[in-house]
């Protein structure tokens, strides 16, 4: 995966065909130079991008010959694997970071994924939500206090070697239990309660988890039944044994993604100038305390998952 700025830097370029050759040629000011090197000299043959998406292939005189020129189309299914494994290597770098409790690298993770939600939607709370967290603890906090932020943001309940998780994901399933206790109060639900069982319930926790422990209960989640990961797998592989996708096919076409590039930069290479703005104006709203307006297509998400 090539670093943002490094990608960005990079002129567009397409691909061509010349003579059954494929050779990827830079864009400039919306046209692809040619050069032949013949006895008399170099020839060099500008071909505006337009003609060359129109028509199919176009003979170009060069001295007493005629070279076939066509543009090499994308290939869908090979963008969109690719595309699909760099979110997957970005996702499952986060995980084993958070795991291991390496709080370093969960600043450069969280600084990674940043194109990958603005290409999402520039209204995307992770991302300010990854702004807010590297702001704070690089920038804005004193170096002791942003270390603390940082160790605090994983827990270890059970103790075990890399079996850290998220302090928040600790807390939110903190709160689901709690909110079971409250639930079976039933009429006697008060506000006095309510604040008494929530005192209790880490001893409640305690020994429940200890009785179950003890009797060896499983909780049955579903009376459906699982498919087999293995199942899956296989009927995954026999597919994309068939289809290869990692073997370039000019012209293969995916229904929902046509056009999609092989990562997040190169979606982005024509917006540097618009995310480079986007990042300091959410910047700027953090350091002023502001908050940035949400997203709707993220709040519409929230209602379906929690109505309440």
């Amino acid at each position: 995966m090539c670093p943002f700025l490094l990608q960005c830097e990079s002129p567009e370029r397409i691909e061509l065909e010349v003579e059954g050759q494929k050779v990827s040629l830079p864009v400039e000011n919306g046209k692809v130079s040619l050069i032949f090197q013949q006895q008399t000299g170099q020839t060099r043959i500008e071909i505006p991008t337009k003609l060359l998406e129109e028509k199919e292939t176009i003979q170009i005189p060069v001295g007493n010959l005629l070279i076939n020129v066509k543009l090499v189309k994308p290939d869908d299914l090979k963008n969109y694997v690719m595309n699909f494994m760099q979110h997957n290597f970005i996702i499952l770098n986060l995980k084993d970071a958070v795991k291991e409790g390496d709080v370093f690298r969960i600043n450069n993770c969280l600084k990674m994924m940043i194109p990958f939600f603005y290409n999402h939607s520039p209204l995307s709370n992770y991302m300010v939500e990854c702004l807010d967290y590297t702001l704070k603890t690089e920038v804005m906090l004193p170096p002791k206090l942003a270390i603390q932020v940082r160790a605090a943001a994983c827990v270890n309940p059970k103790g075990a070697k890399a079996k850290k998780k998220a302090a928040d994901m600790q807390k939110e399933n903190q709160v689901k239990e709690m909110k079971e206790l409250i639930k079976g109060l039933g009429s006697n639900k008060n506000e006095h309660s309510i604040e008494t069982i929530s005192k209790a319930y880490p001893v409640v926790n305690d020994i429940v988890s200890h009785i179950d422990l003890q009797i060896s209960y499983k909780e049955v989640k579903s009376s459906h039944k699982s498919r087999s990961e293995n199942e899956d797998m296989s009927c995954l592989l026999k597919h994309l044994r068939n289809l290869k996708p990692f073997c370039r096919v000019s012209g293969r076409t995916l229904d929902g993604y046509c056009g999609i590039k092989t990562s997040a930069f190169k979606e982005l290479l024509p917006q540097k100038a618009l995310l480079k703005e986007k990042v300091m104006q959410i910047i700027n709203y953090l350091k002023r305390g502001i908050p940035m307006p949400a997203d709707e297509n993220e709040e519409n998400v929230e209602d379906i998952v929690d109505p309440q």
